[in-house]
């Protein structure tokens, strides 16, 4: 919601950036649902949900920054990465979660 506010009023937030906050997240968003459903030990579920909020946040800031190019974008490799780092959290959380 405040996304689309934000687009409506601020000159320097474009369609580009707008839509990639929205994606970001999308994605940080699902990540934590999926981690709220797994059966693992409640404080490895809250320090990776807090983990998991504190990457959205610099996401969504990248991506409200980043330029409007594709190519050579940093902002958009790290904000890659930093999704990449959820997933693979995600993953990490599920694949130790059969050894507790």
């Amino acid at each position: 919601m405040f996304t689309v506010i934000g687009f409506a009023i601020f000159s320097f937030l474009s369609t580009y950036n707008a839509l990639f906050c929205l994606v970001s997240l999308f994605v940080s968003l699902a990540i934590s649902i999926a981690v709220s459903r797994l059966k693992i030990d409640n404080v490895y579920q809250i320090v990776l949900m807090i983990g998991i909020s504190i990457v959205a946040a610099i996401n969504y800031l990248i991506s409200m920054f980043m330029p409007h190019y594709t190519t050579n974008n940093i902002a958009s490799f790290v904000a890659i990465i930093l999704i990449t780092i959820e997933v693979l959290a995600l993953a990490g959380a599920k694949f130790f979660s059969r050894f507790a």
